[in-house]
């Protein structure tokens, strides 16, 4: 997050460019998604079968997601795509998503350590709850024999290895530089499995396969996108918390060893070679091409206005805002470098 030659401030641009972790996103781009393409009660209604299922279970087993997350309006962003699908019909799919956000929420608060042992048990307990209740949500909809169900159990699936992977790299089992742009890709789609089952719901709901493949295509070319520029912006935090990314392992070749003051010089050095090296620059171009592979959704879907499209061309601003700044902040090193 600090430019060599000074801080890069935490602007508009550079928070509502953190969609790689959607609870995140400020609140004001949800006001903006609302005005663009949903209808007002839509996420209403999905929050409404959420608190209805917490009579089921003990106060203390919140169903209800610790934060905010852009998980949430797929289902409503992509829904124009399928004009025989009313939003009644999406509803439970989105109460599915709205659950299944809190359940990885819940699984990274508890993988991370930062419940105490008292209320890890509970927190165990509201994991099982929502994933329970999640796939509950959907039996009405979605029967037990259809193509959707095996591919839940991939995405997780998926999920678990890329978890398993990134704390490899993160612990020290793989030096970083096997921390190739294969592997990024690997990982960071295999860690938005819960979005890749909206686009699987969404058309088994709509009984229509045609465009399974590209909207997949384009949710993963943005996810990436949006990690991309999430690691730039987060550099430093990851270096300390021992975080891969693409950025680093640029720069890395094995996860930090230094700790506190020492730790803290040497990323003042490396800021430096990331971005005076190019390396800042390389993640955004990484980006932006992945938006533009993102964007050919809309040759496919000529004249479908999809508030999907809000989303793409907003992170795209994003990203040529900070490539400017990038760039800004490089040629203002040179006179010094002379």
């Amino acid at each position: 997050t600090r430019v060599p030659g000074g801080d890069l401030p935490r602007t508009t641009m550079s928070a509502a460019m953190l969609f790689a972790r959607p609870w995140r996103v400020p609140a004001e781009f949800f006001t903006e998604q609302h005005a663009l393409g949903r209808r007002p009660g839509q996420l209403e209604a999905s929050t409404a079968m959420v608190e209805a299922l917490r009579a089921h279970w003990p106060e203390a087993v919140d169903l209800r997601s610790d934060r905010l997350s852009g998980y949430v309006e797929l289902p409503y962003l992509f829904l124009p795509a399928f004009p025989h699908l009313s939003r009644h019909q999406v509803r439970p799919l989105a109460a599915f998503t709205r659950l299944m956000t809190g359940v990885l929420q819940q699984h990274d608060t508890l993988a991370a350590g930062e419940v105490p042992p008292p209320r890890a048990s509970e927190g165990a307990l509201r994991l099982m709850a929502m994933q329970f209740e999640a796939c509950q949500s959907l039996y009405g909809s979605i029967p037990a024999g259809a193509p959707f169900w095996e591919r839940l159990r991939s995405y997780l699936s998926e999920y678990t290895h890329a978890c398993v992977e990134e704390r490899a790299f993160s612990q020290g089992g793989r030096p970083w530089r096997q921390y190739t742009e294969e592997v990024a890709h690997r990982i960071i789609l295999g860690k938005h499995g819960v979005a890749r089952a909206v686009i699987a719901g969404l058309v088994e709901l709509a009984q229509d396969e045609r465009l399974f493949t590209p909207l997949l295509e384009a949710l993963d070319a943005f996810h990436f996108a949006s990690q991309m520029c999430d690691d730039l912006l987060d550099w430093r935090d990851d270096a300390f918390s021992s975080s891969p990314s693409l950025l680093l392992a640029r720069v890395l070749p094995e996860r930090p060893g230094l700790q506190g003051a020492a730790l803290e010089q040497a990323l003042d050095r490396l800021g430096r070679e990331l971005y005076h090296g190019g390396h800042a620059a390389h993640v955004v171009g990484l980006a932006l091409g992945a938006l533009d592979a993102a964007n050919k959704l809309q040759e496919l879907l000529p004249g479908v206005s999809l508030p999907w499209y809000s989303l793409t061309e907003s992170l795209r601003r994003r990203c040529l805002a900070l490539q400017e700044d990038i760039q800004r902040s490089c040629a203002e090193q040179l006179p010094a470098a002379r």
